[in-house]
């Protein structure tokens, strides 16, 4: 049994939705989701790269188009439940979804983009011309990128990512 497809559906029932991949919207949830909860600490071995839309992973793609089409792994995976460490991780994300939610009027795929991005940005990527990136740099950074965000929509990211996610 693959335990990669395993915990995705744990991870799509702990939001209580089903896998839902028609959309692109879904599927950049789901990619940012992923991205943002192995960094707090939840392995679900899935290893991103920059793309169009920040930190992607191919895999994490094929993973759910496959789960979706297979009804036997996704019964098999109602026996499993995720450990302590990681429940609490994921309430301590879903918190910082519920607070982008309610408190910034956004979409929420466009707030999660936004904070995988300036984290990857920040922890992994090069950017010509920025040898450092800073709060006080990465909207350009991120155009550089080719992503543009309103500059307050950046720094309330910059400063989410600094206290209710990562500290670095």
């Amino acid at each position: 049994m693959n335990k990669k497809l395993i915990n995705l559906k744990l991870l799509t029932d702990e939001f209580d939705e089903k896998l839902n991949l028609e959309g692109f919207d879904n599927r950049l949830l789901l990619q940012k989701r992923v991205y943002l909860i192995q960094r707090l600490g939840v392995n679900f071995g899935f290893n991103f790269h920059w793309y169009l839309k920040g930190p992607y992973c191919p895999e994490l793609t094929e993973c759910a188009f496959t789960l979706k089409a297979d009804t036997e792994t996704q019964e098999a995976a109602n026996s499993f439940v995720f450990n302590d460490d990681a429940t609490a991780i994921l309430d301590r994300y879903k918190g910082l979804e519920r607070e982008v939610s309610s408190l910034y009027g956004r979409r929420l795929p466009d707030w999660l983009e936004l904070m995988a991005s300036i984290h990857f940005m920040r922890k992994y990527a090069y950017v010509p011309g920025f040898p450092r990136i800073s709060r006080d740099n990465i909207g350009q950074a991120l155009c550089r990128k080719g992503k543009v965000f309103p500059q307050k929509m950046v720094e309330k990211a910059w400063d989410l990512v600094d206290s209710r996610l990562f500290k670095e």
